[in-house]
């Protein structure tokens, strides 16, 4: 099946642009446009995997135009292509949702096909993992951990019925609540005084452990010990959205090793 490329250059820019894609044997589905308003009013007749927008001439008078253009086309992956002295200039739109740059110069050439193979494939794997969104969140809601789930602010956007119990808030009550409210963590009697695990999955990116000694404050004052940890989550773009945190009622075992330790 041929893979459709929208590409938006000037007119005496095509041949070679149709040498660099005629060189791999590859079926490509080449089109042209030579502004930004062609482009969007043709996406609404045939869809593309991708749209490679030539920097040979300033197609947008500022960011605030290309933000349009991205906002226009955003299911839509853009890659900015140039002449390598113009990398650093692309930088600016890869900042504004452009996936990247491919250098047009000869020698790069092929480098730049496989680029645009790397943007395809990875657009239609995510197409696929939407696909399965649905699914993931059945068995989200089928586990038996506590299961969190927040925007970049820490409000909370999900919660599976194991944390309603755990935390004695129903997803209506708990949905756009701070994280804080619904899932207070005692740490050794210090509330308050650490930042919370999801809060510090946001700031440092990575994957943050709840400490030991953990106490979930329910709802109604109670008081369950836990653990398990909070991750950052990043779509297919790379842009931070949110975390999530998965915990676990672990009051017994406390309980049981605190004998333990007592009879010892």
């Amino acid at each position: 099946m041929a893979t459709p490329v929208f590409i938006l250059c000037e007119a005496r820019e095509n041949p070679s642009f149709v040498e660099q894609f005629a060189d791999t044997g590859e079926d490509w589905l080449i089109k042209f446009f030579e502004n930004p308003s062609a482009v969007v009013g043709h996406l609404k007749k045939q869809s593309a995997d991708v749209i490679i927008v030539s920097m040979a001439r300033r197609r947008f008078k500022d960011d605030a135009g290309f933000i349009r253009f991205y906002d226009a086309v955003s299911f839509t992956p853009i890659l900015m292509s140039g002449r390598e002295q113009q990398r650093s200039a692309a930088e600016a739109f890869v900042a504004c949702g452009a996936q990247g740059f491919s250098s047009s110069d000869p020698k790069d050439r092929v480098a730049g096909v496989q680029i645009v193979r790397d943007l395809v494939l990875r657009f239609r794997l995510h197409g696929k993992m939407e696909g399965t969104a649905a699914r993931a969140e059945v068995t989200l809601n089928a586990i038996s951990d506590g299961v969190i789930g927040a925007d970049t602010e820490g409000n909370v956007d999900f919660i599976n019925p194991a944390a309603e119990v755990l935390t004695g808030w129903s997803k209506s009550q708990a949905s756009g609540q701070p994280i804080e409210n619904v899932m207070p963590i005692d740490i050794d009697n210090s509330l308050g005084y650490e930042p919370h695990p999801v809060q510090l999955a946001l700031q440092k990116r990575s994957v943050v452990g709840l400490s030991a000694g953990a106490v979930l404050v329910k709802r109604d004052g109670s008081r369950v010990d836990i653990e398990d940890s909070a991750a950052p989550i990043f779509d297919y773009r790379g842009n931070l959205t949110g975390a999530v945190i998965v915990f676990h009622d672990v009051s017994e075992e406390r309980a049981m090793r605190l004998k333990m330790t007592y009879l010892a």
